[in-house]
């Protein structure tokens, strides 16, 4: 009888701990595949996010930075929320492995600047919120997120919910990231 007891108190542990035999991260909560850490002054991406995560809510914390590889498990990740954080830069890379992902929020950090690529494994990609971050418009740096924006104005959407290519705009001067044109230098 013991035996039994104690047999039941582990599984009725493992029950509380994991739902449909996925762990969710401490200080988070987790619906199916949707894991919600937004609004929970996290310093970190959590570990233990489950890779069949398909919805992840990170927005409204205090993340300065993105480890890399920090979502390469995450592969069936379709949404990814990462906006009004203090988010300074992103690896590079650091999105390369999320080529189901149709929503990216990064508005209200502190992007300046983004990595060369950094979106171009992003095929998936149907909207994409970079509003309110103080872009830094100096060339030969903005060139390839000017471009970037220019061959997909149709995924940037605006503070009004809508598209808007114009939306990321360039710090002091206001001027939409995508009227800047870089020369072209030659070798």
């Amino acid at each position: 009888m013991k035996f039994a007891l104690r047999g039941t108190c582990v599984l009725l542990a493992l029950l509380l701990c994991c739902r449909n035999g996925k762990a969710c991260p401490s200080r988070c909560s987790c619906s199916g595949t949707d894991v919600y850490c937004g609004s929970r002054s996290l310093t970190s991406v959590p570990s233990g996010i489950p890779s069949s995560a398909t919805h992840l809510e990170l927005q409204t914390n205090k993340l300065q930075s993105l480890p890399s590889g920090v979502f390469d498990k995450l592969t069936k990740l379709t949404i990814l929320y990462l906006h009004e954080n203090k988010l300074q830069s992103v690896p590079n890379g650091v999105f390369d492995k999320l080529t189901q992902l149709k929503e990216l929020a990064l508005y209200t950090n502190q992007l300046k600047s983004v990595p060369d690529g950094i979106f171009d494994r992003l095929t998936s990609l149907q909207k994409i919120y970079l509003y309110s971050n103080p872009w830094d418009c100096t060339c030969p740096g903005i060139h390839y997120f000017s471009e970037w924006i220019n061959k997909h104005s149709g995924v940037l959407i605006g503070t009004s919910g809508y598209v808007n290519p114009d939306s990321a705009k360039c710090s002091g001067s206001g001027k939409p990231v995508r009227s800047i044109i870089c020369p072209t230098t030659t070798t």
